[in-house]
């Protein structure tokens, strides 16, 4: 449910010709449809770049190249420079979609056809944001776990299984041996699958007595719930049934890099056909949105890939 006071509402509001003069009030609302609700922006942190293709380090455990070490009087203090991983190339490419409206719609329909477009467009931008952070970590190197019992079965031990994900992301090691401290902290998974982990009986038995009010089956469904005091659940339709990601908890860096020529833009309304006062030969009106990217997974030790699970 939208924000009534929201930019996205206001378009709703708004006559057609309004928010066909008005810019601003587009972009405001594109970006507030998508804030918060792509996995994409927990996995990859936005770094500007200037060049089509851009180099970069897988990362290492912290740590020096020197190690501290008893200095006798008078000698020399060792000086460590940070160590670097395997250097990998990321390739940005452009990401484009728009949407139309007629002369029918701007003349003789309410704003509400609009909305439904900008809605349609930001759902396909998120879907296209789920697939590409999908392709990246399919390229990377990372971990899967088979579940053994699927999450809908009556003996299901979903609560295990995510515990023996963070197992697996905080005994992570460099190629030198040294710990990387990471702790699980997301699971990324589409509905039917979170909704399986939730109806399992071993998760809702850590939801008894005094912690009954805290229940996951219970939560409002735009904000989802912590499991087991550790996984926070994060929605999305794109990913396949049974597969869910387990992913290091923010406070330890992002898994990957959006490498990006800038934010996404989003164009005037422009006439399609021509320019004319009826909108060109189509009479009809455009809106584009284009973002160049490209992403890059930097601590694929970071993540592991649950199937199985339904």
């Amino acid at each position: 449910t939208l924000d009534r006071s929201s930019a996205a509402s206001d378009v709703y509001k708004r006559q057609v010709e309004d928010v066909l003069s008005s810019s601003e009030l587009i972009l405001a609302a594109s970006k507030e449809l998508l804030a918060g609700t792509q996995a994409y922006d927990l996995l990859f942190n936005p770094v500007k770049v200037n060049a089509l293709t851009v180099a970069y380090n897988e990362d290492v455990a912290p740590g020096l190249d020197q190690e501290v070490r008893k200095v006798p009087e008078f000698g020399e203090i060792p000086v460590g420079d940070p160590r670097r991983g395997k250097k990998k190339y990321a390739d940005i490419e452009k990401y484009a979609i728009g949407i139309r409206v007629s002369y029918e719609q701007e003349h003789f329909t309410s704003g509400a056809d609009v909305q439904r477009e900008l809605v349609a467009r930001m759902a396909e931008v998120r879907r296209a944001n789920s697939l590409a952070a999908l392709e990246a970590l399919a390229e990377a190197d990372i971990e899967e776990f088979p579940v053994a019992t699927k999450w809908s079965e009556a003996d299901a031990t979903p609560v295990d299984d995510l515990y023996a994900t963070d197992d697996l992301i905080s005994g992570a090691r460099d190629d030198l041996g040294n710990p990387f401290n990471y702790s699980a902290g997301y699971v990324w998974a589409n509905r039917r699958t979170l909704n399986a982990l939730k109806r399992a009986k071993q998760t809702k038995d850590l939801y008894t007595g005094d912690m009954a009010h805290a229940n996951p089956l219970f939560a409002d469904i735009a904000r989802q719930p912590l499991i087991a005091e550790q996984f926070r659940l994060v929605p999305d339709q794109t990913l396949a049934d049974g597969v869910a990601y387990v992913f290091a908890d923010e406070e330890y860096g992002k898994i990957g890099s959006r490498f990006q020529l800038g934010e996404p833009k989003t164009s005037d309304w422009y006439s399609e056909g021509g320019d004319s006062t009826l909108g060109g030969s189509t009479m009809s009106k455009r809106t584009d949105w284009v973002h160049w990217r490209g992403l890059a997974v930097r601590a694929p030790k970071a993540i592991v890939k649950v199937t199985g699970a339904l």
